[in-house]
């Protein structure tokens, strides 16, 4: 009987540290998906036939650096480049909206490229009296609370910024970083061309001037040119950044806030079609509506649109989820956001140079002589529900 007994005992201590083990492999990386464990890019080859997976999203951590719940691997060659222009791994922070396009699929893929995503850059124009909210060249800009150990940008009117982050039905933008350093000189906005009855042009709202040779009406586009204190005169365009940077990938993983018009549902400007067995994490197809922050997977078709097989609602504040480097410790956990509507925005942002304070939690991408990292976001233990026709 004693025999059987130190037996069980040993055994239920087997169990033990095995399931202790398996945990602290869960902790230690920030890319762990609770959820179902698929990573989100699925194991399906596309039906395109064109390799790899795009991931545009937030960046919430160094490890590599985990976007979107995806593991994703890079080195000091891994080509990157913030707002068109070259620059190293060494640059990019958390709080960086990027567009990755990876090899593979899964739950780890390897970066070919990642190209840093600013919705605007110019001069703040406006200051809230209580500093949680801006305008740069005019355009609305709300800063929310997404960045772990970071502190609200002291910020004045005449400041040149970059914004990362994520633009709302309304055409306003829910900040994820806000940078000083942009050149006074060269500014820029990313979205929709709208051409007026009169011929007079604006891009997200802010008017432009000057040559848009190439751009339809309705294109996607990222403007950079002179800004006059009124418009924007033009200088270069670029059709979509966003597309051209995850070219030739079979399958994305878009993050961002939901717009829905005309019975048409897009993220980020990019139209998303639900598939008709498409599952739903933390909601049901009554839930999406405009303004609802998800995560989408699928295939991504050849006419740029993405065909959805799942979507995550997430919590209110994108990149909520505290990243950090290798052989740091955790970062204390952030207050529990609030629903999407009627929400108050936390405090957030950037530091003074655009570097975040607290480098133990990992908010900074700065480690000597180690340039690899992952991107990643996390994903609630939610159920999945099967797909519901969705409201009209």
């Amino acid at each position: 009987m004693r025999r059987e007994a130190n037996s069980a005992g040993m055994r239920f201590a087997l169990a033990a540290a095995i399931a202790a083990f398996a945990a602290a492999i869960a902790l230690a990386n920030p890319c762990t998906d609770p959820g179902d464990g698929i990573g989100g890019t699925g194991h399906a080859p596309s039906e395109t036939g064109i390799g790899g997976t795009g991931v545009v999203g937030v960046i919430t951590g160094f490890a590599s650096i985990c976007v979107n719940g995806i593991e994703v691997h890079y080195d000091a060659t891994t080509p990157v480049e913030i707002g068109g222009t070259s620059a190293t791994a060494k640059d990019l922070r958390v709080g960086h909206v990027v567009a990755v396009a990876a090899a593979g699929a899964g739950e780890e893929v390897s970066a070919r490229r990642i190209s840093v995503i600013h919705e605007v850059t110019g001069p703040v124009t406006a200051v809230s009296v209580d500093g949680r909210a801006i305008r740069v060249m005019g355009q609305q800009v709300t800063l929310v609370g997404t960045i772990p150990g970071s502190v609200r940008p002291r910020l004045r009117i005449g400041d040149p910024v970059r914004v990362s982050g994520f633009r709302r039905g309304d055409g306003s933008l829910s900040a994820t970083l806000v940078e000083r350093g942009a050149t006074p000189s060269r500014a820029s906005v990313l979205g929709r061309l709208r051409i007026a009855r009169d011929g007079t042009a604006s891009v997200a709202g802010l008017p432009v001037t000057g040559a848009l040779a190439g751009a339809a009406a309705g294109a996607r586009v990222r403007v950079s040119g002179r800004w006059d204190g009124r418009t924007l005169e033009a200088q270069a365009i670029e059709l979509d950044p966003v597309r051209a940077a995850i070219a030739h990938v079979g399958r994305i993983e878009l993050q961002g806030y939901l717009q829905r018009a005309n019975g048409k549902l897009s993220i980020g400007g990019s139209l998303v079609r639900l598939q008709g067995n498409a599952r739903f994490v933390g909601g049901s197809a009554a839930d999406l509506v405009t303004d609802r922050r998800v995560r989408v997977s699928g295939k991504l078709l050849r006419d740029g649109s993405a065909l959805v097989e799942r979507v995550r609602f997430e919590r209110a504040n994108p990149g909520a989820a505290p990243g950090r480097p290798a052989g740091a410790r955790p970062a204390p956990a952030s207050p529990a956001p609030q629903a999407d509507r009627g929400e108050s925005e936390h405090d957030g942002g950037a530091g003074d140079d655009g570097r975040h304070e607290g480098r133990e939690s990992g908010e900074s991408n700065e480690r000597s002589g180690d340039t690899r990292g992952s991107v990643a976001t996390t994903r609630p233990e939610e159920r999945e529900r099967p797909a519901m026709p969705a409201r009209g």
